[in-house]
């Protein structure tokens, strides 16, 4: 089991602050050179323990994670700033989870999905109920619950593929989405991030698609979607949920398109920002960004990620996070100029920050790495002592190592964040 941030200390989790100072101190000042990956630890360890208002959110992470009986391991969610959904995710999934967009690893699979989708320029003109350019229309409301046949005919309209492409256009990995209004689609963040081109595919026609934003710390992802017009769906809100409550998937598991599942809320869990949704309603890899709807078809999750420890442990999370996404982290598609606090580069191309060392280190997940930056946009270094090297660049909030990109959550003069695509936290020092 990896380390909590109370063992790095070697402290209990009921220590009082006193004794976390004094342990943190008395552990600095007993390193030895050369031991930059434990200072790291314990500086990160100290930077959430110390702080009251942080310890709060972590302990409650940890009480999430000993009350969850089939742990699951975090893996391509990015962390940003949100301790307590990273760490409920962790503690909800720590022994096997994924998240659950396809990604098409096999030549095989790279061919049966070209292959199925045939050209990704179809001809608008053929496509079909879904077809690009329909006025957009609310689904109408029901006053009770829906028989699966009439909730599909209805929530089916707003639900699209979401198609991740590789540079050249060959295909990379495969998401749902869901249609929220003209030409707007959310999918989860991770689906999209790492490709180069998206393209959402509805009914037989496939449009191109842009990041408009980008909400890092709830997964969230709005798509652009010119000429779409397909109607968008009822958003609801999980308060008003009850565990054993009946509830629909409708998504593309493993490409397959418009595919529907049913389920009960087996859980709730709760974070600071809504309850993240425990689903038995079956769901497989590309059902990623794809809806969770109640029996009235009201949108009431996305789903994200899976359990692969156990049987139909499947996680949405709240719809309502759709009304609140942050834009902060995209505008207009790009990524902000700004970095992490107010007194960070501000400049997308400003690189002076970066020149040096850097001593990284995860103390969740135990990776490490090294860093060097030169001026003349080299860097050199390792990954758990595995050297790698190439160009490096800063744009905005995305830092390029080679064919690397990680995102800068913090960064000042002597202290950076880096969360990794598979939503490693890396606390770096200078």
């Amino acid at each position: 089991m990896n380390k909590t941030l109370y063992a790095i200390l070697g402290v209990a989790d009921n220590a009082s602050p006193a004794d976390i100072q004094r342990a943190y101190e008395e552990k600095l000042a007993a390193l030895q050179p050369g031991d930059e990956m434990v200072a790291t630890a314990l500086r990160e360890a100290w930077n959430i323990l110390g702080n009251p208002e942080r310890r709060q959110r972590y302990d409650a992470s940890l009480r999430n994670t000993r009350a969850a009986a089939n742990a699951v391991v975090y893996e391509e969610v990015p962390a940003s700033n949100r301790w307590p959904l990273y760490l409920l995710v962790v503690a909800v999934i720590a022994g096997g989870g994924w998240f659950i967009t396809h990604k098409s690893k096999k030549p095989a699979q790279a061919a049966q999905i070209t292959q199925a989708d045939a050209a990704l320029t179809a001809d608008p003109g053929n496509a079909g109920q879904n077809q690009p350019g329909q006025t957009s229309t609310s689904p109408a409301s029901h006053s009770g619950p829906m028989s699966a046949e009439a909730l599909f005919a209805q929530a089916s309209n707003s639900i699209v593929r979401v198609n991740v492409l590789a540079a050249g256009g060959t295909p990379l990995k495969i998401g749902s989405g869901i249609v929220i209004g003209p030409g707007r689609v959310i999918t989860n963040c991770h689906v999209t991030n790492g490709g180069a081109g998206i393209r959402v595919k509805i009914g037989n026609s496939q449009l191109d698609a842009s990041v408009s934003i980008a909400d890092e710390k709830h997964d969230l992802c709005q798509l652009s979607v010119s000429g779409l017009g397909a109607p968008a769906v009822s958003v609801g809100r999980s308060s008003g949920l009850r565990v054993g409550q009946k509830v629909y998937a409708i998504g593309s598991p493993m490409g397959l398109d418009l595919t529907i599942s049913d389920g009960m809320i087996s859980s709730l869990r709760e974070t600071p920002d809504g309850s993240v949704i425990q689903t038995t309603a079956p769901v497989s890899p590309g059902s990623s960004g794809g809806g969770l709807f109640d029996e009235n078809g009201t949108l009431v999750g996305v789903i994200t990620f899976q359990s692969s420890q156990g049987q139909n442990l499947n996680f949405a999370i709240p719809a309502e996070w759709i009304n609140t996404m942050s834009p902060s982290s995209a505008q207009d598609g790009r990524p902000s100029d700004a970095i992490g606090r107010g007194d960070s580069p501000a400049s997308p191309d400003n690189t002076s920050a970066l020149l040096g060392s850097w001593h990284c280190f995860d103390p969740i997940g135990g990776t490490g790495m090294e860093l060097t930056f030169a001026d003349n946009s080299i860097f050199s270094g390792s990954i758990n002592h595995r050297p790698f090297s190439g160009y490096y660049a800063l744009r905005g909030k995305v830092l390029t190592l080679g064919n690397i990109s990680v995102q800068v959550e913090d960064m000042s003069p002597s202290r950076m964040v880096l969360i990794t695509s598979q939503g490693f936290r890396l606390a770096c020092t200078h």
